[in-house]
């Protein structure tokens, strides 16, 4: 056998295998991503690839979501907030005209280590993606919040005031990284160029 034949056998073993394991069902508990590129990171603050913006989005929820039609939905907050719901006030002094929101996450929402997700988490993957040092690709959307400020009855509820009034503000808030967790890295390694994105636990 020439090795032209070898590979065209071999390559028709691997299709006959391949096409056995396609036809098998798949596991209820079990979800299958097929990419064409390998990602980056899945390190929200950091990824830059669509391919990586498809695992987050199957691996880690976001605030808001838009359907395939284009309409939003809450996911990890309560209701979006709106001047029509009174959770939203559009304001304007001397600098312009700016927007002040506020957000509740869902009583239910946790961390996979079964540390409750919160406003901090909000919080701390603004203060991250703020950070001079930190790349990361949407600096915009970190630099147009002006402060979060946490509710000290309920950490689940805060009120983000943005620098300029953007009719899709909420989906340009950064998604929650976990502050218990990603803090600690960005302080360890403050002022040191790349000494986040390098240390990171995503990565």
């Amino acid at each position: 056998m020439t090795n032209h034949h070898f590979l065209f056998a071999a390559t028709l073993g691997l299709s006959f295998i391949t096409s056995s394991f396609c036809l098998a069902a798949p596991a209820k508990d079990e979800m299958s991503i097929a990419l064409n590129a390998e990602f980056d990171t899945i390190n929200p603050i950091l990824n830059t690839m669509m391919s990586g913006v498809m695992v987050e989005d199957a691996a880690i929820r976001p605030m808001v979501k838009l359907t395939p039609a284009g309409v939003p939905e809450a996911v990890l907050i309560k209701e979006i907030p709106s001047v029509k719901n009174k959770k939203a006030v559009i304001f304007k002094d001397a600098s312009g005209t700016h927007l002040r929101a506020e957000f509740e996450f869902l009583p239910e929402a946790k961390w996979g280590d079964g540390q409750p997700l919160t406003c901090k988490d909000l919080e701390a993957s603004w203060k991250i993606g703020n950070d001079s040092l930190v790349a990361t690709p949407n600096k915009e959307d970190y630099n147009n919040i002006q402060s979060i400020a946490i509710d000290e009855k309920n950490p689940k509820k805060c009120t983000v005031t943005f620098k300029q009034a953007q009719y899709n503000f909420y989906v340009m808030l950064p998604r929650p990284v976990p502050a218990h967790l990603e803090l600690p890295v960005l302080e360890a390694n403050k002022n040191k160029p790349q000494g986040y994105e390098r240390n990171s636990l995503y990565v």
